[in-house]
């Protein structure tokens, strides 16, 4: 038992180096810069590992150029409520802003 406690410490230090305060999160960006080219891949299909900026950023230029959500969610490789999400925050936030 005693050669478990070493792990479990670890184990709690590597999730509190990547825990962000919810402050940190809030606005359009998330706090977050938006790689254009990014977000432009995967708008055309490709995928590409997005931040939350860069999703929201996807789905309002998708949403815009009226593709549907479940399409939105096909192409971007996320669920249907994640489009919903993002839209809802793209309409609660405003446009994020641009680099």
């Amino acid at each position: 038992m005693g050669s478990t406690l070493p792990f479990f410490r670890s184990l709690l230090a590597a999730r509190s180096l990547r825990y962000v305060a919810p402050a940190d999160r809030t606005g359009p960006t998330g706090g977050k810069d938006i790689d254009e080219v990014a977000v432009e891949r995967a708008v055309h299909g490709d995928r590409v590992a997005l931040n939350t900026a860069e999703r929201r950023e996807a789905v309002r230029r998708l949403t815009v150029s009226g593709v549907s959500g479940p399409e939105i969610a096909l192409r971007l490789g996320v669920c249907g409520r994640t489009v919903t999400r993002a839209r809802a925050a793209v309409r609660r936030y405003g446009e994020p802003a641009r680099p």
